[in-house]
């Protein structure tokens, strides 16, 4: 690819991995929200389901094979920065260890989100029965 000035620009391999965060960071949202409501397996081959010309086993492999990627790429993206990671950490570490309300919600929340789907929970189980019942509205009656 050749810069403004007619030199050829050196290829950067934190730009790939940048890219590689935002492209396949998009696609497996996209595809991981296109498969909380597309329909169960067996309803979706029996009514031969396709969204964005895509079928449910398409979304499901891009999901797979994009996640892969976003992990691969963000592993990469902290061994790249890891010197800036540590010095920030170091100079950091006790603020961000400090006892605060931040860290303290963001604690009660993760674990009670946590503990709410694994105890069937109403308002966490409520969106997981949507998506149920939005798959299930697929299901052809007999």
């Amino acid at each position: 690819m050749a810069a403004s000035s007619g030199e050829i620009r050196r290829f950067e391999f934190r730009r790939l991995v940048a890219l590689a965060l935002l492209g396949s960071g998009a696609i497996a949202s996209l595809t991981g929200v296109v498969l909380f409501f597309a329909p169960e397996w067996r309803a979706a081959g029996l009514l031969h389901w396709k969204f964005l010309g895509l079928t449910k086993g398409q979304h499901d492999d891009l999901h797979v094979i994009s996640s892969g990627v976003f992990l691969l790429a963000g592993l990469a993206h902290v061994f790249i920065h890891l010197r800036a990671l540590v010095e920030y950490l170091r100079r950091r570490i006790r603020a961000l260890m400090a006892p605060s309300y931040e860290l303290l919600a963001a604690a009660c929340l993760v674990l009670l989100l946590t503990w709410g789907t694994l105890a069937n929970w109403k308002p966490i189980s409520a969106l997981l029965d949507f998506a149920e019942n939005f798959r299930n509205s697929y299901v052809m009656p007999k």
